[in-house]
């Protein structure tokens, strides 16, 4: 029940502030968890106690509630990389363009991955940002919405680097190997 109770609270929370912030009610947001909470902690004393743990999960291509440093190619022979509720790290300095496009998915939901490349790597980033940050080589930042970059080398290079990045109230950050 822990897990599910703290699922509902965050789009709980998420319903609540897009009902205050879009359509101007004024609801007592704070009040309201706050009453949802002391209902939870009452329901699981009834029931059972009040355990709450945290499962962390970390593979070659995942972080969840965990910190991890990715290698590509992975041998799970994925090249989508997530954070959630994690940090990550991925050096893409060694990337193979020989045989074409390589693209990677990238997603960082309540975490932070810090993404390394090369500088001289032909490189497209597709930004999709929901309440989170994406940060550029060129340290421009995206915060909401969606957004393409393309690095100099990319506009006349036939194999590219394409990076799609999804942030949602998370950290995303592309940046030049030193």
């Amino acid at each position: 029940m822990g897990k599910m109770f703290w699922g509902i609270l965050l789009i709980v929370i998420g319903v609540l502030m897009i009902i205050k912030h879009v359509f101007g009610l004024d609801l007592p947001v704070f009040k309201i968890l706050l009453g949802l909470f002391f209902i939870y902690l009452g329901v699981k004393t009834i029931f059972g106690g009040f355990h709450l743990t945290v499962d962390s999960k970390t593979t070659e291509n995942t972080a969840i509630f965990s910190e991890a440093d990715f290698q590509f190619p992975s041998s799970e022979n994925s090249n989508d990389y997530q954070t959630v509720f994690g940090k990550g790290r991925l050096d893409l300095t060694k990337v193979d363009l020989s045989n074409g496009d390589v693209k990677i998915d990238l997603d960082a939901v309540f975490g932070k991955l810090t993404v390394i490349v090369d500088p001289k790597t032909p490189l497209v980033v597709k930004v999709n940002s929901a309440f989170g940050k994406v940060q550029l080589p060129t340290k421009d930042k995206v915060t909401f919405g969606e957004y393409t970059y393309e690095s100099e080398s990319a506009k006349t290079a036939t194999a590219k680097l394409i990076l799609t990045t999804s942030a949602v109230f998370g950290s995303l950050k592309i940046k030049n190997q030193e």
